[in-house]
C-alpha cells in the first residue's frame, strides 16, 4: 500500500504481514549517519549462519564478526552503495 504525502515526498509501504518501510526523498545528499542500517530478520539462526557463509564465499566481507549467541544471530555487510545491511535472527 502506498500513502502519498507530496509535501514531504514520503512513501509508506506495508505488506500483509505488517512490514513497514518508509522512504523519503530529500535534496540533502549528505552521507547517512554511521548508525543507519537496513535490517532483515531471517526465520532461523541457521539461516543467518548460512547467509554469512554464502556472502563470505562470494568475497563479501562481514563488517563485524558473526554474532551467534543463544538469543541472537546477526552480521552486517555493506552493499555496493555503502549502505549497511544487517541480517539477523532473534529468539522469541
Amino acid at each position: 500500500m502506498q500513502i502519498p504525502t507530496p509535501a514531504r515526498k514520503m512513501r509508506f509501504l506495508r505488506d500483509k504481514k505488517g512490514f513497514l518501510l518508509v522512504l523519503e526523498i530529500h535534496d540533502d545528499h549528505s552521507p547517512m549517519p554511521k548508525w543507519f542500517h537496513l535490517g532483515f530478520e531471517l526465520p532461523t539462526r541457521d539461516d543467518v549462519r548460512r547467509a554469512a557463509e554464502y556472502f563470505q564465499s562470494q568475497g563479501i566481507e562481514l563488517l563485524d564478526p558473526l554474532n551467534d549467541s543463544e538469543s541472537l544471530a546477526s552480521f552486517t555487510i555493506s552493499d555496493p552503495d555503502g549502505y549497511h545491511l544487517q541480517l539477523y535472527w532473534e529468539s522469541q
